[in-house]
């Protein structure tokens, strides 16, 4: 079991930055769009379907990790406590329920690219926006206090 939880942690660790790079390129790809008040194209259809998939690949390795994770089965024992332990409570809830969220924005604004007209006005303008939301989600709830290994 050890060997299952360090190999999925590693990939998701490795893939937080695909996942990131992914959410920023697309937003910026929908971002220069809207501001050029063009109309949506492949290129906007392919940077949303990419960056969902990434992200759906990181939650399905994410939730692989609480499934195996000793600190978590550890935090579940006694939640009262594990909650008052900063970086327990942020791994254990903080993090996947904000991770969640942003899987959900960057599935809605994929959404937004492949059902709306084409030459909507405001297509790309919601589309950047909850790629936005998604991608601030993601910057927030990343460990940033594990960069070094710990």
């Amino acid at each position: 079991m050890d060997e299952i939880y360090r190999a999925v942690r590693g990939a998701h660790s490795y893939i937080r930055w695909v996942a990131l790079l992914a959410t920023a390129g697309t937003f910026w790809t929908m971002l220069r769009g809207f501001l050029a008040k063009r109309a949506m194209d492949k290129r906007d259809r392919s940077a949303a379907f990419a960056c969902t998939i990434v992200l759906d690949v990181q939650l399905l390795l994410g939730l692989a990790l609480l499934a195996v994770s000793p600190a978590i089965r550890v935090a579940l024992l006694d939640l009262d406590v594990a909650m008052q332990e900063s970086r327990v409570r942020f791994l254990s809830a903080e993090h996947p329920i904000t991770m969640l969220a942003a899987v959900a924005f960057a599935h809605a604004g994929s959404a937004t690219v492949r059902r709306s007209d084409p030459e909507a006005p405001l297509r790309l303008g919601r589309a950047t926006a909850l790629f936005a939301v998604a991608l601030a989600l993601i910057v927030v709830a990343i460990p940033w206090f594990r960069l070094g290994g710990r």
